[in-house]
């Protein structure tokens, strides 16, 4: 396992498609911080497990929804299959990475990853 530097937005509005100019999407930063996973990709999924999965779990629970859409809200490897890698870098506490994008035809979180340890992106 190693440390990452994370980002999480909301990309809020009805975007249903997303223009790569990041200066036309309107975010909402949910969290900044240090995750630990054993890849950025994984880095991103854990950090929106942690900061919205969670709730989403709690709320589901409390309204007795199935076990597998519950579950879908906290297993890192069902997630990993809607995240995909953007063209684009994004910062994260100065520190430039990579950056995801988690579309769940819902909502739609960008999230910048980056290594401090590393000297660029590979």
């Amino acid at each position: 396992m190693k440390k990452f530097l994370v980002a999480l937005y909301l990309c809020e509005g009805g975007i249903t498609e997303i223009n790569f100019d990041r200066a036309s999407i309107p975010l909402v930063r949910l969290f900044s911080g240090e995750v630990e996973a054993r890849d950025e990709k994984f880095a991103a999924i854990q950090a929106w497990i942690d900061n919205v999965g969670m709730y989403r779990w709690d709320f589901l629970v409390r309204v007795d929804a199935p076990l597998t859409i519950r579950k879908a809200h906290i297993d890192p490897h069902v997630i990993a299959e809607m995240v995909i890698s953007l063209p684009f870098g994004g910062y994260v506490n100065g520190c430039y990475g990579r950056t995801y994008l988690l579309d769940n035809m819902v909502e739609r979180w960008l999230m910048c990853v980056c290594d401090p340890e590393a000297e660029e992106i590979a």
